[in-house]
């Protein structure tokens, strides 16, 4: 599977993770599922104001949130994950556990 990565955010976040968490995925997906053709994701992820205007913009919820996904609108691809890696790092301590495992659970 394909995995597009756009970090647009002031975050490090772990690429190398996130593309084997969902080449994961995707395989488990496509032998539970034979007819599924996706074969690509892409997931952006954006500092806490821009994250929070698209969830006004698409929820009408005025914070920023962990994680927004996309539908498709092409052929062979899953669609878009909008995440917002600060809102990732708090749930994340929260928790008690890493901020690459949170990223892993949301994907």
């Amino acid at each position: 599977m394909k995995v597009i990565i756009q970090n647009q955010s002031s975050v490090r976040v772990p690429k190398a993770f996130i593309e084997d968490v969902v080449r994961s995925c995707g395989r488990i997906l496509k032998s539970k599922h034979k007819l599924l053709s996706s074969d690509e994701l892409t997931i952006v992820f954006l500092d806490t104001g821009p994250a929070r205007k698209l969830n006004w913009k698409f929820r009408g919820r005025d914070y920023a949130t962990d994680i927004l996904s996309f539908e498709s609108m092409g052929e062979g691809s899953f669609g878009e994950f909008v995440m917002c890696p600060q809102v990732l790092a708090k749930q994340a301590k929260e928790h008690g556990w890493a901020f690459k495992f949170e990223c892993g659970l949301m994907i």
